[in-house]
Formats: C-alpha cells, structure tokens, sequence
C-alpha cells in the first residue's frame, strides 16, 4: 500500500496477486489444517479479511 507512484489499477493487480499466492498457500496446507478447514467452511473469508487488511493498511493513519 506503500507504493503511492502506482495507480489505483496497478496496486489492485499486485493485491490481487498477493490474494492468490495465499490462496495457494492454503491450497497446499494439509486437509486437517485449521486455516484450510476454516477457508473451506467459508469460502469467503479470505476474500473478507484480506480486503479488511488491506483496508487497514490504507487507512491515513498508517500513511
């Protein structure tokens, strides 16, 4: 969030990259892992806390 010299559209893809290597990641985890379990019981919620970070961190007190 940092990267103010990006535009809105180049931070978005880079987010937008950033959510996928985590979805991998919890892809690759063991069936029994809690964050895979929890990601598979709700399907949305790393979709969900990954836009509340994000949110977060643009937030103008972290500017």
């Amino acid at each position: 969030m940092a990267r103010f010299e990006q535009d809105k559209n180049s931070r978005d893809a880079a987010l937008d990259a950033v959510k996928s290597e985590i979805v991998a990641a919890i892809a690759e985890l063991p069936e029994s892992d809690p964050i895979r379990v929890a990601t598979i019981e709700n399907s949305k919620a790393v979709g969900n806390n990954f836009k509340d970070l994000t949110k977060q961190l643009d937030a103008p007190s972290n500017r």
